[in-house]
């Protein structure tokens, strides 16, 4: 429940990933759909089977990065996308289909995704002005400061890619398991998260 992979994933092969990444869309799932009910999260891609770059991705490499559509609203009705569509900076959809950006369903997926148990997020890329939109709507909902601080960390606009006006770009760190087989992190490292230190000492 909760969440759909967008139709063109599965002929591309690129609906692959590691067992955190589908565990997370699972549970973040089921919360959308318990919170919000009748949301539907659309995921897009996430790896090739075998892994490395794609035709259209330079990351999406190990399994560990998925895409997910913003929730929408249409005169105060909520919508689930079913394709990519960019907003622009008071929120709308640029493309006459008159759809917002759905700021209190948004932040109930991103919190999701912070505070599900199957393994850290490092970043939810998305356009600058829409995190700060998320921000204020979880300044609004008086969301605890500590979170918010989190929030203000973790999504951020790309500098070496597209700002991610149209989808969020989610990016796990390694599990500790997968770390032993030789996966990577780049930092920054949150000072919040236990990447499995010990089992390296």
């Amino acid at each position: 429940p909760g969440w759909r992979l967008l139709s063109k994933v599965p002929g591309r092969g690129t609906g692959h990933g590691t067992e955190e990444i589908a565990s997370v869309v699972s549970q973040v799932g089921e919360r959308m759909d318990r919170e919000h009910p009748g949301s539907v999260i659309g995921v897009g891609n996430i790896s090739l089977g075998s892994g490395g770059r794609s035709r259209w991705h330079v990351s999406h490499q190990a399994g560990r990065d998925v895409d997910m559509l913003f929730f929408a609203q249409r005169e105060d009705m909520p919508v689930n996308p079913r394709r990519f569509r960019f907003y622009d900076v008071q929120g709308q959809t640029d493309d006459g289909s008159k759809m917002a950006f759905d700021a209190p369903r948004n932040l109930t997926l991103v919190l999701a995704l912070l505070e599900q148990d199957v393994a850290f997020v490092q970043w939810i890329f998305v356009a600058d002005y829409l995190k700060e939109m998320l921000l204020e709507e979880a300044r609004n909902q008086k969301k605890p400061a500590d979170l918010i601080a989190r929030l203000a960390l973790v999504l951020h606009q790309p500098s070496d890619a597209l700002p991610h006006a149209d989808h969020f770009h989610v990016r796990l760190y390694c599990s500790t398991e997968d770390r032993l087989h030789g996966c990577q992190d780049v930092p920054p490292y949150w000072d919040w998260v236990d990447r499995g230190e010990e089992a390296y000492q």
